[in-house]
């Protein structure tokens, strides 16, 4: 019985005995075989001793710590059970012949540097469960060529990935919320990223130097620093890489300069929710032809897409208020703009020097178009512009082949050079027609001066004035029309107008300013407003064709010259209340008759003679009336007019002066007024036609020489 009783003892505890050799063996194999590591009770692996090249890392390990594999030059792969948890910092730095590691799935750390510098590291795949990738992890590995970020990393730290030279792809999983600065600097071959929704924040040159084509960015980022992707360097390949485009709606501005210089760049869309684009955020991106842009936008900065000479269409959304200074200059390929309702402003050469830009509608919510905001547009034939626009800053449109403009009446504030910059070539030889606007009461100085096409110009009831020189030297200009509210004509105002043949004058107008339509040759008779009150200093000289001037009744004052070199003036009508004539007014002017009005006080000895013997006045002239106001024909004042033949004088005339009728053969018949005191010396000299004359008894003092040379006179002595 106890021989039995013992067996079947033994043989119930044979298992455990068994077990027991077992594992006192194999504890025995382990600690032969893992001699090279030490691994502490914790798991801990702190110390490397072997020199393998295929190294498997014991299966007790938890925790692979800093640097135990630094710099061993002969590993080429390793394998790292599954139970590791981490892989401490420099662990596996500088292993120069590490080509592969096989990643347990229990892996969620991997430390600062723990790969840096694995320059034959070709492929990397991390685990599912890893959640943290230090400072410069894989800094430097230059044979990786593609990566899968997993899911469960939320951080990607600085430089982890920085200088892996033929990294080409990598995904980003959707776990990652922050790329931290510099984490994919300078991948040279890093051409396809994907990045996934729920990542919030990249940092300072995370992707510079990334030669990347089409970039995505989900809306879940909301914060990206400017140089992520540029790094402010021409050198840089992505800006000649990167060529499509779609911006986060999580960050509401682009910021300036975010994207300038990158000239590989052809389609940009950005969503809604962004609500600006700040300066030069695309500035010469050459070859950028497509933009879409949100309905959120409301501002689109200085300089934005300056220089982007590929821009071929160009939708702007209906929620645009500003389109900032330079914003699309040098737009080259854009040929037609439609500027939406909502836009308020358009600021300072926005859209300067589009070569290609033909057509342009403004939205009625237009109110400023600033300093040369279409300047230099040289195929520009066509500008729409609405009720509500309010100022139109200078050479806004100069250098621009429009051949129409209608500047709407709400504009109130337009420079002197808003179309034309005072050179022939400032609105080619195409500017036609102009509707000025009647919230501008004067056409300014120089508004118009040297158009050379200019044809017809439309001013609406409520202009006051036309300024200096505003119309100067338009020589395509047939017809003015002045509306009943413009007082004034300015100096110079319609100077050197060859073509123009029709002038109307408003009703209301004051004054006709020097020169105003000097040089006009084609203008045949002019009709001076009862209003007017002064035509200034050769106003209508060298007018080659006038031939017929009517002077309003109230006008008072004609100024030197106003009539000068007129050589087919033959007929002028004087208004009753006429006081002054100043010298030169009719030289050289084929005048018949001159009926002075009595109100005349002053007439200049030259208004009527030059004292030149070319003036043709002087041969043309038959009939005068002589003012009652003026008392006195001064010496020489009909001297050689040959052709006058009779001269009525007032009973206010004191005295005729020395020469006064010199040589005035053909004047037939003189009667000299009561009032005549004197006449001077050779008065009357060799007017051979005079055959009678009647002297006043009150005329005390007569020159003996008065009548000398009048053959066929007969003096008669009054009374």
């Amino acid at each position: 019985m106890k021989t039995k009783t013992g067996n079947l003892i033994w043989l119930k505890l044979l298992p455990f005995v068994s077990a027991l050799v077992l594992l006192f063996f194999c504890a025995g194999t382990a600690s032969a075989a893992d001699g090279d590591f030490k691994v502490d009770s914790n798991g801990v692996l702190t110390e490397y001793k072997g020199s393998d090249e295929k190294v498997v890392i014991p299966s007790n390990v938890r925790v692979i710590s800093a640097s135990v594999f630094s710099s061993r030059q002969k590993i080429s792969s390793v394998t790292i059970p599954e139970g590791v948890t981490e892989i401490g910092n420099y662990a596996f730095n500088n292993c120069s012949s590490l080509k592969e590691v096989q990643f347990p799935q229990s892996l969620e750390r991997i430390g600062l540097q723990a790969f840096a510098n694995n320059d034959k590291l070709a492929k990397v795949e991390l685990p599912d469960g890893l959640e943290f990738i230090g400072e410069n992890a894989f800094f430097d590995c230059d044979a990786l060529t593609e990566l899968v970020i997993p899911d469960r990393v939320e951080v990607i730290s600085k430089s982890a990935f920085s200088n892996c030279d033929k990294l080409a792809s990598v995904t980003i999983g959707s776990g990652v919320r922050k790329i931290e600065s510099s984490a994919f600097n300078g991948c040279p071959k890093l051409s396809e990223l994907v990045l996934s929704e729920g990542l919030e924040e990249v940092g300072h040159n995370a992707f510079s130097y990334c030669p990347i084509r089409e970039l995505i960015l989900p809306d879940s980022l909301t914060k990206m620093e400017k140089s992520a992707l540029n790094s402010n360097s021409n050198s840089d390949p992505i800006k000649s890489s990167l060529k499509t485009l779609r911006w986060t709606a999580g960050i509401p501005v682009l910021e300036i300069s975010q994207f300038g210089n990158f000239n590989g760049l052809t389609e940009v869309v950005i969503p809604e929710g962004v609500t600006e684009i700040k300066g030069s955020a695309f500035i010469n991106c050459s070859r950028l032809q497509k933009i879409s842009l949100p309905e959120t936008l409301i501002t689109i900065d200085v300089m934005a897409f300056r220089g982007c000479t590929a821009l071929k269409d160009l939708d702007l959304p209906d929620s645009l208020v500003t389109i900032g200074g330079n914003a699309f200059s040098n737009c080259d390929s854009l040929t037609e703009l439609d500027v939406p309702d909502s836009v308020v402003e358009i600021q300072d050469n926005a859209f300067d020097s589009c070569d290609r830009l033909a057509t342009v509608r403004l939205g009625n919510g237009v109110r400023k178009l600033g300093i040369s905001a279409f300047h230099n547009c040289a195929s520009l034939k066509s500008i729409t512009m609405q009720e509500g626009l309010e100022e139109i800053g200078s050479n806004a449109f100069t250098y621009c082949p429009l051949s129409e403009l209608h500047i709407p009446d709400s504009v109130s504030i337009m420079p002197i050079g808003a179309f034309n910059a005072n050179r022939k070539e400032a609105l080619s030889d195409n500017l036609k027609f102009f509707h000025w606007p009647a919230s501008i009461p004067r056409v300014t100085n120089n508004a118009f001066k040297a158009l050379p096409a200019l044809r017809e110009v439309e001013i609406p009831d409520g202009i006051t004035a036309i300024g200096n020189s505003a119309f100067y030297g338009c020589p395509k200009l047939t017809s003015i029309e002045l509306p009943d509210s413009v007082t004034e004509v300015g100096a110079m105002a319609f100077n050197n107008c060859d073509s123009l043949e029709e002038v109307r004058l408003s009703e209301d107008l004051r004054s006709i300013g020097a020169s105003a339509f000097y040089d006009c040759d084609r203008l045949t008779e002019i009709l001076i407003p009862d209003q007017v009150k002064l035509i200034d200093a050769s106003a209508f000289s060298s007018c080659d064709k006038l031939a017929r001037v009517v002077l309003g009744e109230n006008l008072q004052t004609l100024a030197v010259s106003v009539f000068n070199s007129c050589p087919k003036l033959t007929t002028v009508e004087f208004g009753e209340n006429l006081e002054i004539i100043s010298a030169n007014v009719f030289n050289n002017c084929p005048i018949t008759e001159l009926l002075f009005p009595d109100s005349v006080t002053s007439l200049a000895p030259t208004a009527i003679n030059s004292m030149k013997n070319n003036d043709i006045l002087k041969t043309s002239l038959k009939k005068v009336r002589w003012p009652a106001g003026v008392k006195v024909i001064g010496d020489s004042q009909f001297m050689d007019f040959k052709a006058l033949e009779e001269i009525e004088l007032p009973d206010t005339l004191t005295s005729i002066g020395a020469s006064a009728f010199f040589h005035c053969t053909s004047l037939k018949d003189i009667t000299l007024p009561d009032s005549l005191a004197a006449i001077g010396a050779k008065a009357f000299y060799q007017c051979t036609g005079l055959t009678s004359i009647t002297i006043p008894e009150n005329t005390k003092s007569i020159s003996t020489n008065a009548f000398e040379g009048c053959d066929n006179l007969t003096i008669n002595k009054a009374g």
